[in-house]
């Protein structure tokens, strides 16, 4: 049995180590996919921050676009409505008439210079350009669909041409030169704005910086010209190095392209909220589930030493059951059927426990004590339990004492067995005793009170001296003293006797209707000459008493013993009171005296058979220390309590009480509180 609890407590330790791993597992898989999980998110998030920036730069170039094309288009409607103005203006007057819009043309601060090339190569111009560009700016711009052309000296300026019929019916041309620098908007210092052509040229940058070292957008940007034709082609925005962004517009009805370089404007205010959001939305489970893990793995401990401490624990539970030979069994009242450990079986007289059928166990029983488990287990229902004593069948007695409680499915009994064969043997050998001892007692007072009564009987007629005088005064002495010791020896024959029967439970009451202070009195009477011969006074004192049920005997018996005590250990010229009380329920007696009294550590010892407080060498009263005690019995039989107070050489107080109506000889000591008494104090 205890190998397999070993094999079983090492499969569950093992389990539990397994169970652990598979929840560090379980804590460490929830962590990583959790993690994937929050890791997406984020990138998603920073994506789409990143995506919000790039589309506010691609909304800034187009912002910058749309305003070189309103420059643009503004130049190009001057030149248009000039040209549409030029057929009706007389041609003695045109060069006045040109010179006069044109100058007003130039002063548009992107305009640097604008003319007028007649069809024989005349030009009437206003601004700072040479003739001699202003004629090859002509020819590139006509040569171009959308009349707009870069002109290729003095820093690739910009020219716009359109055709001009004169009033002779000839086709002439205006232009107008721009600076593509001051066609680009003033922005925040922190952007850049640039103007670049088809071919990646870069033609104004604001704010400027010269072109000379870097005439291409991508050299100065320092990307792949591909993508910024890319880019250019499709409109947009991408990253420019690590901490910008760059956004590209086309330019409406023309081949430029708007350029806006910024700082890369990711709020990241925001994304750092984002993050710690995530981190805690990450920590928080993970954390809790690591914190769980580790609550778990100390339950596990805690369940392995528990386990542990509960197989060490049964060890030594049934250790001690053997030791103590006893064993445990379960009765299923439905089924019938009795589980016994291996301990009751040894009992019983099987080699191992387990489950058997009832009547098989009641079979292992004598036939006597068969029924009685059947109706103790019906019982049991109703009843707090089974507590019943059982005989097994054997070669030698065995007897068990099986004890057990209903559980709380009402189906099944849990007990104990215990073997109570010793102490069957020894209340058998002791009530053999006890059959001795009463039959040693019955004969010895039957040996003894038969010469007794002769002695007394005889002592008694000298002391009359009913057949004369016995001659010498001394001998009338010896023949008192010879009456008195027999009195004295027989009486305390009684007593021994009467002990011994209460002892074995022999004894029984006689109750019969009783007045009570008539008792007392007669009692006192008795007492009396014994009282007067030590000139102590004896006083009863109670009111009117109810007839009670008393056995007479027993309670004069009391009287007598209690009231002799008062006398014997009372001085000369003392006091000795009887008191009696009615309550409601009981009848309280006391007798007081004031004499040698009793020390309080000796109180506990009063009362005891054959119990005397005086050392033997020092013992002033002759007695047997069976009076008390005696009386003790007599009154708990009677069903009443019997209560001694003392203090040393302050006298005695004994109080005892009896039901009012005692009607049986085998009554219970009374369940009534003890009636309120007046504190002790000495007789005087």
């Amino acid at each position: 049995m205890g190998s397999s609890d070993h094999k079983h407590g090492t499969t569950v330790e093992a389990s539990a180590v397994i169970s652990s791993w598979h929840v560090i597992m379980a804590v460490v898989a929830f962590s990583v996919v959790f993690g994937c999980v929050i890791m997406v998110k984020l990138h998603q998030e920073w994506t789409a921050a990143r995506t919000h920036a790039e589309a506010s730069r691609a909304r800034t170039a187009a912002f910058i676009a749309e305003q070189v094309a309103s420059r643009l288009s503004a130049v190009q409607g001057a030149l248009t409505m000039a040209a549409s103005q030029l057929e009706a203006i007389n041609p003695t007057t045109l060069n006045a008439s040109v010179q006069a819009g044109l100058d007003n043309l130039v002063q548009a601060s992107w305009v640097d210079a604008a003319a007028l090339l007649t069809p024989d190569d005349r030009l009437v111009a206003a601004g700072t350009a040479s003739p001699e560009a202003l004629r090859k700016a002509t020819d590139a711009a006509l040569s171009v669909s959308t009349s707009l052309a870069v002109r290729p000296d003095r820093g690739a300026p910009l020219v716009i041409a359109v055709p001009a019929r004169l009033a002779d019916g000839s086709v002439g041309a205006l232009i107008a030169s721009l600076k593509p620098q001051d066609l680009l908007p003033n922005r925040n210092s922190n952007d850049v704005a640039m103007l670049i052509d088809d071919s990646g040229r870069l033609l104004a940058v604001n704010p400027p910086i010269p072109l000379t070292d870097a005439p291409f957008a991508a050299d100065y940007l320092e990307l792949n010209a591909d993508d910024i034709t890319r880019m250019a082609d499709q409109g947009g925005a991408m990253q420019s190095g690590e901490t910008h962004i760059l956004g590209v517009a086309p330019i409406p009805d023309t081949s430029l392209h708007a350029l806006s370089l910024g700082p890369d404007r990711v709020n990241l205010t925001a994304w750092k909220r984002s993050l710690i959001f995530h981190l805690l939305l990450f920590l928080a489970p993970v954390g809790t589930a690591m914190a769980l893990s580790v609550m778990l793995q100390n339950q596990i401990r805690r369940l392995i030493d528990t386990q542990a401490r509960l197989r060490a624990s049964e060890s030594r539970l049934g250790l001690a059951m053997e030791g103590a030979r006893c064993g445990v069994w379960e009765w299923d009242m439905e089924s019938d059927d009795v589980i016994v450990t291996d301990s009751f079986a040894q009992l019983i007289g099987r080699v191992h426990g387990g489950a058997l059928a009832g009547s098989q166990l009641l079979l292992l029983l004598e036939p006597e004590d068969r029924s009685r488990m059947r109706d103790a287990l019906q019982d049991a229902v109703r009843a707090p339990g089974v507590n019943l004593e059982v005989q097994v069948v054997a070669d030698s007695p065995i007897w068990l004492q099986l004890r057990g409680r209903l559980m709380s499915d009402r189906t099944h009994i849990i007990g104990v067995a215990i073997d109570i064969t010793e102490r069957k043997n020894a209340q058998l050998r002791a009530e053999e005793a006890n059959r001795s001892k009463s039959e040693f007692l019955a004969n010895m007072s039957h040996e003894l009170r038969t010469p007794l009564n002769a002695i007394n009987g005889f002592s008694e007629i000298m002391a009359d001296e009913m057949f004369g005088p016995l001659g010498h005064k001394r001998y009338r002495e010896y023949v008192r003293d010879i009456l008195g010791s027999g009195q004295h020896l027989l009486s305390l024959i009684n007593d021994i006797l009467d002990m011994s029967k209460i002892e074995a439970g022999k004894m029984q009451l006689q109750p019969e209707p009783l007045m009570l202070g008539e008792v007392i009195r007669q009692c006192a009477r008795i007492v009396q000459t014994r009282a007067a011969k030590k000139q102590i006074e004896l006083i009863v004192e109670g009111g009117d008493l109810p007839q009670i049920s008393a056995d007479p005997r027993a309670l004069r018996q009391i009287l007598l013993n209690l009231m002799s005590n008062a006398v014997k250990f009372t001085p000369e010229g003392g006091c000795v009171r009887v008191r009696s009380f009615h309550t409601v329920d009981d009848v309280t007696m006391q007798v007081v005296d004031n004499g040698i009294g009793i020390s309080e550590e000796d109180l506990p010892r009063v009362g005891r058979p054959f119990e005397q407080i005086e050392n033997q060498h020092s013992k002033t009263h002759q007695g047997s220390g069976l009076g008390l005690a005696l009386s003790k019995s007599l009154v708990e039989l009677h069903g009443g309590t019997l209560r001694i107070e003392s203090r040393l050489g302050e006298g005695v107080t004994v109080s005892f009480t009896l039901p009012a109506d005692i009607t049986v000889a085998d009554k219970i000591p009374s369940k009534n509180p003890e009636p309120v008494l007046p504190p002790f104090k000495s007789c005087m």
